[in-house]
């Protein structure tokens, strides 16, 4: 009983205390270091060129482990199970990349959008799937709005 009234007491008090960081007074509370600054190596220092390549391959991992969806069989293959969980992994940790030089909002709705566009050219291709035109004028407005969000990245950096 002593301890749960001990325990509740730490946790009103951390409760009260005030947790601004900016704050010259917490920081001499807490004797905490501010985080360092990210710098990371000159592989993520990117520019927006590498960083519109890299996701281009993220794109095309996410194709690739969204192709072995369909030929896993419903996870009844082996291979094509396995390499979902791969392709999806290289796919993120990729994205993860270069979301520090386009920004979140650009670069997933461009990753998804492209890799539904590639997604469903293969399903209509490859799986011999229906091309109806409502599929395909969907696709064109896919198109339309990754070409509107590569065009704004760009006006970004130019500003």
């Amino acid at each position: 009983m002593n301890l749960a009234i001990h325990v509740f007491l730490v946790c009103v008090r951390l409760a009260m205390v005030r947790k601004d960081i900016n704050d010259p007074k917490f920081r001499l509370r807490t004797r905490r270091k501010p985080p360092a600054p990210f710098d990371t190596p000159t592989m993520l220092n990117l520019t927006h060129p590498q960083a519109w390549a890299i996701l281009s391959g993220a794109i095309l991992f996410e194709v690739a482990g969204t192709t072995c969806m369909r030929l896993s069989e419903g996870f009844t293959r082996l291979a094509p199970s396995v390499l979902i969980f791969v392709f999806y992994a290289i796919s993120f940790a990729l994205n993860t990349i270069i979301i520090r030089v386009l920004g979140l909002s650009v670069v997933y709705a461009v990753w998804s959008g492209v890799g539904t566009v590639l997604t469903a050219m293969i399903g209509i291709y490859y799986f011999k799937e229906p091309a109806t035109a409502v599929k395909l004028v969907s696709i064109g407005l896919i198109v339309i709005g990754v070409i509107g969000l590569h065009s704004s990245s760009r006006m970004a950096v130019a500003a």
